[in-house]
Order: structure tokens, then sequence, then C-alpha cells
């Protein structure tokens, strides 16, 4: 067998070897993905896919200026649905007010976040997690949301402490 034939079996080798991981790892991000809807919903949440501007998409892919994408978004309605609305954004330097290190924004419509309110999202905020994935709060006098990527049980029940005690 001459060397460019060789050559021409090994990069097609190769070039399968990829595909079938991709696969792999895709099936099993979205088996991942599917074990984290069915927790949330047992646990009470709602779960929809929405559109959201962000700077994050996902894994490790990232950009500057917001873009549009499908992402999760896990929420519950409040038990006390007074307060005013706020967000705890992840967004690049330059975009907005309010930065908290670690590429987050807080904006609030009205005062100032509680000391209990600040526990959590300081909690959020500093996890590891969260500084390589897409995640975003939300509190509307209709429900409390957590914006992210579904990235599999371990986040799934991150997700469940922090509503449980936004909602606290």
């Amino acid at each position: 067998m001459d060397s460019d034939v060789l050559r021409v079996l090994l990069a097609l080798g190769l070039i399968v070897i990829l595909v079938v991981g991709l696969n792999y790892r895709n099936n099993r991000r979205d088996r991942g993905r599917e074990a984290a809807r069915q927790m949330a919903i047992n646990h009470g949440l709602k779960v929809e896919e929405v559109e959201r501007d962000a700077i994050w998409t996902r894994g490790i892919h990232r950009g500057k200026g917001l873009r549009t994408f499908t992402v999760a978004r896990y929420s519950v309605r409040p038990r006390n649905p007074s307060g005013a609305p706020w967000s705890l954004l992840q967004r690049w330097e330059g975009e907005g007010s309010s930065m908290i290190p670690g590429h987050w924004q807080l904006q609030c419509e009205r005062g100032e976040p509680t000391p209990a309110l600040m526990r959590v999202l300081d909690e959020i905020v500093s996890d590891e997690q969260w500084a390589e994935e897409f995640m975003e709060v939300e509190f509307l006098p209709d429900r409390i949301s957590i914006y992210w990527d579904e990235t599999g049980i371990e986040g799934v029940q991150k997700v469940l402490g922090y509503l449980r005690r936004l909602d606290g």
C-alpha cells in the first residue's frame, strides 16, 4: 500500500473516531439534561426553554456583547410576591452598572437587596461552576427564575437549593 493511501485511511479513521466521540459526548449531555429536568419537575419547578440575551454560550465558547441563546428557565412562584424586581446577570465590565467581580451584574429596580438575599447571591457568584457555565437569576412578582444550560444532576441540585433560599 503506498504512503498516500495510508495517509488518507489514517485521516478517515481519525475523522470517524472524532465523530463517534462527539456523538457520545452529546448523548451523555442530553441524558444529563433530561435527568436534570425530571428532577426539577419532581421538586415542583416549572421548566421551560426560552430565548435569553447573554454573553455566554455553551461551555467554553464565550463572547463580548450580547447574543440571543436558547436556555432553560427553572422557576417557582414566590411565597411572598412582594418586593421590587431584580436580576443577577453575567456581563462583561462596561456593559452596565453594579458590577460584581467575576463578570456579574446585579440590577435592582428599586432599593437595595436584603442581607439574606446578598448571602445567596454571594454564594452563586463565588461558585466556580458558574465561572465556566451560563447561569442568571431573576426575581419578578410572579416568579423566581434561574436561567442556565442544564449541566446535569449536580447543577440542578445547586439550582434547587438557590431557589429554595431565594424564596425563603
